[in-house]
């Protein structure tokens, strides 16, 4: 009896501790960070044990991806429906449960951009734990790999080998757009859904260049937003042929196409490829006002900052390219308020070359076609990592 004894003590104590720590994740923990943000005038949910707000989220993510919307409506609801209805429910001082971890609603600018900046305290949270072995990579590491990581891959987007990828980018627009040609009728005309079209520019291109973390979502809704503001097509396409002609495009000719980056800002801004930025506490900071324990997850709405009547005015939900006529800086009138790229030192290293491959793209389309939307087009913006269009994005082309 007394080896019996023995032998289980190691098994009960074993039993005990893992009980232990699952009662301490999944309440004790979560309960400890509640009352900490609560004691701040911090409002939220209740914590659920173990599931948090994940019900109810997923609940609103299947109503709203279930009907399309009208294209004059607030897309941004359709597209984070959890976090527009969290601070409609409580203001802007939230937070919502994602499993036990309180996610802190983060609506300040400045307080963004310190959270971006500071990587070191805020990293990118792994929900799983073989999440650091399945993604890994330069948008997964952190700390030290990281700086690694980004002092390797960095010389292959310096400006100079940026211009050498260019040619191979631009077999890939020509094949694409080759294809769109074969489909226009002896009238002229086509209509084709190009969203799947720019996938697959985006996936050969991926083979022969760098192509990049966005590109294919930000062609796709320039595209809608051009068929719908057929003014500033025409603009666009008289600035690109004024520039290139019917010739070729070239490197130089793409840092004169002031209006199509001015239009391609105020897309980035309407529809940013990344909607929400997710980051946690490493230990306890101080951000603002607030004091945030270690564990705690900050949530940066970054669409809803592009939307903030305060920084762009009453039309803030209207499609305005003349808004970036001065540049970015003027644009945000000096505040940081416009992150279709991220911020700081993990800002995204291929934001210069998304830019120059989507203006040669665009530049090529508008040589060569008109659009307009299809009557069958759907609106209907939603999140798979980027926003994308539901149901496509079906217009119809018109060869020039």
């Amino acid at each position: 009896m007394e080896n019996f004894m023995l032998a289980i003590s190691p098994c009960l104590i074993a039993l005990l501790v893992c009980a232990w720590r699952a009662l301490n994740s999944l309440w004790l923990r979560p309960k400890k960070l509640e009352k900490c943000l609560r004691a701040q005038g911090l409002s939220g949910n209740s914590y659920t044990p173990v599931y948090g707000d994940f019900k109810e989220m997923v609940s609103m993510i299947e109503e709203a991806y279930s009907k399309p919307i009208n294209l004059s409506d607030d897309h941004v609801p359709r597209v984070i429906p959890m976090v527009t209805k969290t601070i409609k429910k409580y203001g802007g001082n939230s937070f919502i449960w994602l499993g036990p971890y309180p996610a802190v609603i983060i609506l300040d600018s400045e307080s963004i951009r310190e959270i971006m900046v500071k990587y070191n305290l805020f990293q990118k949270p792994h929900f799983h734990p073989l999440g650091k072995y399945l993604i890994q990579g330069l948008v997964a590491s952190e700390g030290k790999i990281w700086a690694k990581h980004r002092k390797i891959i960095n010389p292959a987007f310096h400006l100079e080998k940026l211009k050498l990828m260019l040619p191979a980018f631009h077999l890939c627009a020509t094949e694409t757009l080759s294809k769109w040609e074969e489909s226009v009728s002896p009238e002229g005309t086509c209509e084709l859904d190009v969203w799947p079209h720019l996938q697959t520019l985006t996936s050969d291109a991926i083979s022969r260049t760098a192509f990049v973390e966005t590109t294919s979502s930000l062609l796709v809704w320039t595209s809608v937003l051009l068929s719908r503001h057929q003014k500033w097509q025409s603009q666009a396409r008289e600035e690109v042929l004024q520039v290139f002609g019917r010739d070729e495009s070239n490197f130089n000719g793409l840092n004169l196409l002031k209006v199509v980056t001015m239009i391609l800002n105020e897309v980035l801004r309407l529809y940013t490829p990344l909607p929400v930025i997710d980051r946690t506490v490493q230990e306890e900071t101080k951000v603002g006002k607030y004091t945030f324990p270690s564990g705690v997850r900050l949530m940066l709405p970054v669409l809803l900052l592009h939307y903030d009547v305060e920084i762009w005015g009453d039309d803030s939900e209207k499609f305005n390219p003349d808004r970036f006529h001065e540049g970015v800086s003027n644009a945000t009138k000096g505040q940081a308020s416009f992150f279709p790229f991220g911020w700081g030192p993990r800002i995204c290293i291929g934001q210069t070359f998304a830019m120059i491959e989507a203006k040669l793209a665009m530049a090529m389309i508008l040589q060569r076609f008109s659009f307009e939307l299809s009557p069958s087009y759907t609106h209907a913006p939603y999140t798979i990592v980027t926003i994308q269009p539901q149901h496509g994005a079906h217009l119809i082309l018109r060869k020039l």
